[in-house]
């Protein structure tokens, strides 16, 4: 018991000492469950919640386990892992993250025969657990890898999006200052025949005011109404 105990007060102190950061291996530790502190494998995640590392782990343990229940922890009884013991064990996961925290850690603790399982107990039990814990955050890191990419393509794909948007709002503001530059031109053009007709008019008009004032005609005065 006071081998036990020792055990327990160290993993705690290494827990508190050594840095969070992501794990790729499951490691040992203790937690204080609402039943009492005992001995855990530990998984520290990057990049989720409680809710998913729990939730996860609940609906895996209830395709293994009698009764699966989740008010303070997941709580599986009657879990059958033959990796772990030929008998059922009663699984303890509890998800835990700092307020502001991207790091989380999961705490599962695994109730044999002989008790909770840690470094002290049978050491093919202890591995057993311990492959069965790396087993399954395997998967959960899979998974949140895979919607880590599934989101990056979605934004890449947006980006694309974005960008080809961009290009065909470039295209028709270029065509339309080529329309304008191409109407102010005609505008121009317009213009200076405009000019040009009414020089050409004006010397007219003016000898056609001048024959009729000399020679005042009905002819000519309608030819000036024109």
């Amino acid at each position: 018991m006071k081998n036990h105990v020792r055990s327990l007060l160290f993993l705690a102190i290494v827990e508190v000492a050594t840095p969070i950061t992501a794990q790729t291996t499951v490691g040992v530790g203790s937690f204080g469950y609402s039943n009492g502190v005992h001995p855990t494998f530990t998984f520290i995640f990057e990049g989720t919640d409680e809710k998913y590392v729990e939730s996860y782990w609940r609906d895996e343990l209830k395709k293994i386990s009698h009764e699966v229940s989740n008010k303070k922890e997941v709580v599986a009884a009657g879990a059958l892992v033959p990796q772990i013991s030929p008998d059922t064990v009663r699984i303890l996961v509890k998800a835990e993250q700092r307020k502001g925290s991207p790091m989380l850690t999961a705490h599962v603790a695994i109730l044999a025969r002989e008790g909770y399982l840690g470094p002290d107990s049978d050491p093919g039990s202890f591995e057993g657990a311990k492959a069965f814990v790396q087993l399954h955050s395997t998967a959960i890191r899979r998974q949140l890898a895979q919607q880590e990419l599934s989101d990056a393509e979605k934004g890449l794909a947006r980006l694309r999006d974005d960008l080809a948007m961009l290009k065909r709002e470039k295209e028709r503001a270029e065509a339309g200052v080529e329309k304008s530059k191409q109407r102010a031109a005609e505008a121009a053009t317009d213009q200076e025949h405009a000019k040009a007709e009414a020089e050409e008019l004006g010397p007219r008009i003016e000898a056609q005011r001048n024959e009729v004032a000399a020679t005042p005609s009905e002819e000519a005065t309608k030819a000036l109404d024109r």
